[in-house]
């Protein structure tokens, strides 16, 4: 496996869904669905490695629900600075790209297990 084999995967996922329009979703939403993917990465990856193809689908789906939090985030980025004539949009490779999220918003999602409590329980489990 290479990066461009994996990026061909992460394509034809997209183009498979393509029908699922996420450039309207908030990010914050976009993140627990890549928290879902991870999950279910964890279920795949407990299984024994004789479906491998499976696995790397879910790791294609993860990777593509973080391309599409960073798109939404520069696309909103973008939009503030037309809406605001002085902002003047960041390169990519320079610094945070939005807003970080507002006590409102975050307290929405503070019950939610953190990925490192989630593989933590799984890993524990599997030990018993």
């Amino acid at each position: 496996m290479n990066l461009a084999n994996f990026t061909t995967i992460m394509e034809m996922k997209l183009v498979k869904n393509a029908h699922k329009d996420w450039r309207n979703e908030q990010p914050a939403a976009l993140l627990l669905k890549l928290l879902d993917e991870v999950e279910e990465l964890t279920t795949e990856m407990e299984k024994p490695l004789t479906n491998v193809n499976a696995t790397l689908l879910e790791c294609a789906d993860i990777a593509n629900f973080a391309f599409m939090i960073a798109a939404r985030l520069y696309a909103m980025q973008i939009a503030e600075a037309r809406a605001d004539k002085e902002t003047k949009v960041e390169p990519l490779h320079k610094g945070p790209v939005a807003q970080p999220w507002t006590v409102e918003e975050a307290s929405k999602h503070v019950m939610r297990p953190s990925l490192s409590e989630i593989l933590r329980a799984r890993y524990l489990e599997s030990e018993e």
